[in-house]
């Protein structure tokens, strides 16, 4: 039985086919289709992570510059918005992948909350525009007087 086996197996005129070739190139070159698609998809989402965790930084910067005065001096800032920029390159001397966006600043006087003055309540919001997409990012927080939440 074994002799058999090995004899059927390695035929001195057995060879591939046309047809197994083009089977196995078909299935070669959809392995890699599928490997490219999943590495340019994470690239992508990558990117958009840079991007939401620059805005976030620039939120919470902003809000700590605000924390840093005087209680009364925040409602000096009740509709500020600026340009900002979100970089996410890895190259600093390169604008090409930064993009421009606004922060926002709001502040409410009289944050009431269960019928009790809270404080104020200070909202940065940085928004951009990628892909033809409105992305933002908000940070919330109430400011009391003499300290914060």
């Amino acid at each position: 039985m074994g002799k058999y086996f090995f004899k059927s197996l390695f035929k001195p005129n057995s060879g591939v086919t046309l047809i197994e070739s083009v089977v196995a190139i078909f299935l070669t070159l959809t392995a890699f289709a599928a490997l490219f698609q999943m590495f340019s998809f994470g690239y992508l989402r990558v990117k958009g992570v840079k991007n939401r965790l620059s805005a976030i930084h620039l939120c919470q910067e902003k809000m700590e510059s605000l924390l840093d005065l005087p209680y009364t001096s925040i409602a000096l800032y009740s509709q500020t918005q600026e340009e900002v920029t979100i970089d996410y390159g890895a190259d600093s001397s390169s604008d090409e992948d930064d993009l421009k966006g606004t922060r926002t600043v709001q502040t409410l006087e009289d944050w009431i909350v269960d019928e009790e003055l809270v404080g104020k309540k200070v909202i940065i919001t940085v928004a951009w525009k990628r892909n033809n997409k409105d992305l933002s990012e908000t940070l919330i927080t109430a400011v009391y007087d003499g300290h914060n939440q």
